[in-house]
């Protein structure tokens, strides 16, 4: 690449390389930002897609299990505050299914190659970034499927 087709942030003056986003949070640029996620204080990006999905999968997983916990007291009459379980349930039921959609669509991007700031620039047919729903899937979970859900390096 020559230096005429180099581009630079405007606001950092860095290397731009494609894919990059400077965040106005961070006030760095990140390679394939997907966005900037005030619960975990960090941007979401190349270096910690991974271990963000993985993240929000425990999270709608533990919310769930939670849920079911609550309406198992609940449903048994353990004792006789079942009046505090109800909305304890229906805030866990509420919480899952949040976080199942936002995991839902964070995955349907990513096997798409695509993240939340470019998902207007490319349709499903003209993504020069889209390597098959396989390879996009290793490119960001790792080769080792067993691994997926942990949190380890790709």
């Amino acid at each position: 690449m020559s230096c005429q087709q180099m581009s630079y942030c405007p606001k950092c003056d860095n290397i731009w390389p494609p894919r990059a986003h400077h965040c106005s949070v961070c006030k760095w640029c990140v390679l394939w930002m997907d966005h900037h996620c005030p619960w975990v204080g960090n941007c979401v990006g190349y270096d910690n897609i991974k271990f963000f999905l993985a993240f929000v999968w425990w999270a709608a997983v533990g919310t769930g299990s939670e849920a079911v916990t609550y309406i198992t007291f609940y449903w048994n009459w353990i004792d006789d505050i079942w009046y505090i379980y109800v909305p304890c349930a229906m805030f866990s039921l509420a919480l899952m299914i949040s976080l199942s959609a936002l995991y839902i669509y964070q995955f349907v991007n990513f096997i798409n190659s695509v993240t939340t700031l470019e998902i207007d620039n490319f349709s499903k047919e003209n993504n020069p970034f889209d390597l098959g729903v396989w390879k996009n899937l290793c490119l960001v979970l790792g080769s080792d499927f067993y691994c997926w859900l942990l949190p380890t390096r790709p």
